[in-house]
C-alpha cells in the first residue's frame, strides 16, 4: 500500500506541475482544481491511461493561454482501480477536499453507477466516462454523460444490421454492469427493429477464452455475433471467434474503440464491426462535419504530446474538462452554478454536438457516431 500511495502522489505531483509550473499563468492565481477517479491499474487501464493523458493535454492547454480569468487548472487524480466500490472510496477521499468543484470519471459503468449516489448527495458536478443509459436517464441533478450512451450504441448497430438484411442475432457479454446492460439494450430494441435475439452467452472481463461460449452461440446459426465488453476480453473474443471458424458478421460495442484492442487481436479482427465516437476516424469524415475541426486538432495535439496514438476513450475527459472550464470562465468557481451553465450548454466536442437540457444531461444522439469496419488493422468508416 506505501509502494502505491506513492506512485498515486508523484502522478498528482506531475498534473499540478502542468497546472502551474508553466509560469504563464499568474502563479499567486488561486488554482480551480478539478477531481479524476479513473482507472489507471485492472482490467480497465486502457481507459483510463488514455483519459488521464487527454485531461492533461488540457489542462496544459488552457493553461498555456493563461489559464481562466488568471486561474490555473489543477488537476487531481485518483485511481478507482477498476473496481466500483474502491472508486466510491477514493471519490470519498478526494472530495474531503472542498475546494475541488467538479469531478470526472469513473472509466468503467459500473464505477460510476456506484459514486452517482455520492456525487448527488454532495451536490458536485459530474462528468461521466461511462457509457450505460442508465446513468443519464433517469436524469440526475449533477450528473452529465460524455460519451453515447448504449442506447445510441445499439440503435446505431441495428440499423445497420437491418441494411445488410441481417436480423438473427446471438449476443457474448460480460457478466458486469457494462455487459449487462448491453443486453437490455438488445432485448429493448430488437423487437421494433424486427430482429431476433437466438441466444446469449456470459464471460468474466478477466477470462483468457470464450471458445466454450462462443461453441454454444455457433449451434444456433447466427447471422449476427455481437459481443458487448469495454475490457481487453474484445479482442480474445475476435481471436476466439477465428479460431472456430465462425464466418458470421462479428460486431462490438463501441468500447472496443482502442488502437492496443487491434494489435491484441491482430488479424482477427479484421472485417469487424461496431459504431464508434468519430475521434479515430477524424481524418476520413466530411469537410462538412461539424466536429471534424475539433478532431482532427485534439488528435494531432495527443499524438504529438504522448507519442502513441489517440484513443476513443480520449474524448471523454477531454470534453468533460472543456465544458468545465467553459462554466467556470462563465460562472466562476461555484458548484452550483457550474452544474447550471453546463445544464444549458451547447458545445461541440469530441464525442459529439452536445445538447444538454433539464430533460437531457447526455445531449448526443446517433449523428455522433460513425459505422467502422476493420480493415488491415485500422478502422474505415463504411460509407452509406
Amino acid at each position: 500500500m506505501k509502494g502505491k500511495t506513492t506512485v498515486l502522489l508523484i502522478s498528482l505531483l506531475v498534473c499540478c506541475g502542468f497546472a502551474g509550473g508553466i509560469g504563464i499563468v499568474n502563479a499567486a492565481s488561486k488554482p480551480y482544481k478539478i477531481g479524476f477517479v479513473l482507472a489507471l491499474t485492472g482490467p480497465y487501464a486502457f481507459l483510463g491511461e488514455p483519459e488521464r493523458k487527454a485531461a492533461i493535454l488540457v489542462a496544459e492547454e488552457i493553461n498555456k493561454a493563461g489559464g481562466i480569468d488568471g486561474h490555473p487548472i489543477e488537476l487531481v487524480v485518483v485511481d478507482s482501480q477498476t473496481d466500483a466500490s474502491k472508486a466510491v472510496t477514493a471519490l470519498k477521499k478526494l472530495l474531503m477536499d472542498s475546494e475541488i468543484l467538479a469531478v470526472c470519471g469513473g472509466s468503467s459503468s459500473p464505477e460510476n453507477l456506484a459514486m452517482i449516489p455520492v456525487i448527488e448527495s454532495e451536490g458536485i458536478p459530474f462528468m461521466s466516462c461511462g457509457g450505460a443509459v442508465q446513468i443519464s436517464d433517469p436524469v440526475k441533478k449533477w450528473v452529465f454523460q460524455m460519451p453515447q450512451t448504449d442506447r445510441i450504441a445499439m440503435a446505431a448497430l441495428l440499423k445497420y444490421f437491418k441494411m445488410k438484411n441481417l436480423s438473427k442475432i446471438a449476443m457474448l457479454h460480460s457478466s458486469g454492469g457494462w455487459g449487462q446492460s448491453g443486453m437490455e439494450r438488445l432485448k429493448e430494441q430488437a423487437p421494433g427493429a424486427g430482429m431476433t435475439i437466438l441466444g446469449q452467452e456470459t464471460f468474466n472481463d478477466k477470462d483468457v477464452d470464450m471458445t466454450t461460449q462462443l461453441s454454444k452461440l455457433r449451434a444456433l446459426n447466427p447471422e449476427v455475433l455481437l459481443t458487448w465488453t469495454a475490457a481487453p476480453a474484445g479482442a480474445i473474443v475476435s481471436k476466439n471467434v477465428k479460431q472456430l471458424g465462425i464466418s458470421c458478421l462479428h460486431a462490438h460495442d463501441h468500447g472496443f474503440g482502442n488502437k492496443k484492442y487491434l494489435e491484441m487481436a491482430g488479424e482477427a479482427a479484421n472485417g469487424d464491426v461496431f459504431p464508434m465516437g468519430k475521434i479515430l476516424v477524424a481524418e476520413q469524415l466530411d469537410v462538412a462535419d461539424p466536429q471534424k475541426q475539433v478532431l482532427v486538432s485534439f488528435v494531432k495535439k495527443y499524438e504529438e504530446r504522448w507519442k502513441e496514438p489517440v484513443a476513443s476513450f480520449c474524448a471523454h475527459t477531454h470534453d468533460g474538462l472543456q465544458m468545465v472550464a467553459a462554466a467556470l470562465k462563465s460562472v466562476g468557481p461555484d458548484r452550483s452554478k457550474i452544474r447550471d451553465a453546463i445544464e444549458k450548454m451547447h458545445f461541440v466536442g469530441c464525442n459529439g454536438v452536445f445538447n444538454f437540457s433539464e430533460k437531457d444531461h447526455n445531449g448526443l444522439d446517433e449523428t455522433s457516431m460513425a459505422m467502422v469496419r476493420v480493415e488491415n488493422e485500422t478502422w474505415k468508416v463504411i460509407k452509406k
